[in-house]
């Protein structure tokens, strides 16, 4: 029997499942280097998480190449999030996932439609940082910052000003760009890709 090629099936469910569970190791580990290290490194979240997903992110779209799975991946991750005690701000995620999934519709196979869709997607992770510039009172009462204290946000706003936001912006779309292509070269080392 042919395997519809449209649609989503239970190997591509599988893995979605494999590809979001390494990407949210990662970023559980990189979610956390401002409370490790330094606050200094809050704004640079969605950059480094672009950098270091971006070989997830081409597994996930080479080996299940259907439409939609971009978007139920990125709805997972704001699920999953949510779980860990942070706030709601991370639900526009599903937005960025939808229009990456959107530049990929029939172009899976192209690396240019492949590396805008990352940079389209990474922009998810703005969300987690971003909130701090429209509601400190919203930071502050999210559970997992409420927890380290005001000094805390105090560190971290002295790190973010409002001008900083065009340089995040910017720093995560390059992060992406060069996630992908280091992803590309991760994944041919480990003969995944040709």
């Amino acid at each position: 029997m042919k395997r519809n090629t449209q649609t989503i099936a239970v190997q591509d469910l599988i893995t979605l499942g494999i590809c979001f569970i390494f990407y949210f190791f990662i970023f559980l580990i990189i979610a956390h280097i401002p409370v490790i290290l330094t606050p200094l490194a809050y704004p640079f979240i969605p950059a480094l998480l672009a950098l270091f997903e971006g070989f997830v992110y081409l597994l996930l779209i080479t080996k299940a190449p259907k439409f939609g799975i971009v978007t139920i991946f990125s709805v997972l991750l704001p699920v999953a999030i949510m779980l860990f005690g942070h706030g709601s701000y991370v639900l526009i995620g599903p937005v960025f996932g939808l229009l990456a999934d959107w530049v990929l519709k029939n172009h899976h196979g192209e690396w240019k439609y492949q590396v805008l869709s990352y940079a389209i997607f990474s922009l998810w992770a703005m969300s987690i940082t971003t909130q701090l510039y429209f509601s400190v009172d919203a930071f502050n009462q999210d559970p997992t910052f409420a927890k380290m204290g005001t000094e805390f946000t105090k560190s971290v706003m002295q790190a973010m000003p409002i001008w900083s936001l065009p340089i995040m912006l910017i720093s995560t779309v390059l992060g992406a760009v060069i996630g992908i292509y280091w992803g590309r070269s991760i994944l041919r080392k480990v003969s995944v890709f040709k």
